[in-house]
């Protein structure tokens, strides 16, 4: 489960801003479930699609590794049974 919370930082001169989003686990009854706040770094210009790597064999443009997303878990709280709902 995941929820996007509503503030964003923008970080003048280096072109990403940064989000926060809640995090919920759901595992099996054997091991710790948790609400996880995390960071979310995300590049602020999107890239034409021309400028983009295209490969005419998938027809798709982009691919994997290219991105400067960063997500950081920065607080983790326990919470007893399976999370349903951020």
């Amino acid at each position: 489960t995941i929820q996007w919370l509503p503030d964003k930082v923008s970080q003048p001169g280096k072109g990403q801003s940064e989000h926060r989003m809640v995090l919920g686990t759901h595992t099996s009854e054997s091991e710790q479930n948790y609400l996880m706040i995390a960071k979310v770094v995300l590049p602020e210009d999107e890239e034409d699609t021309e400028n983009r790597k295209y490969s005419e064999e998938t027809d798709e443009a982009g691919g994997y590794g290219h991105n400067k997303a960063k997500i950081e878990i920065v607080q983790r709280i326990n919470h007893e049974g399976e999370v349903n709902r951020a």
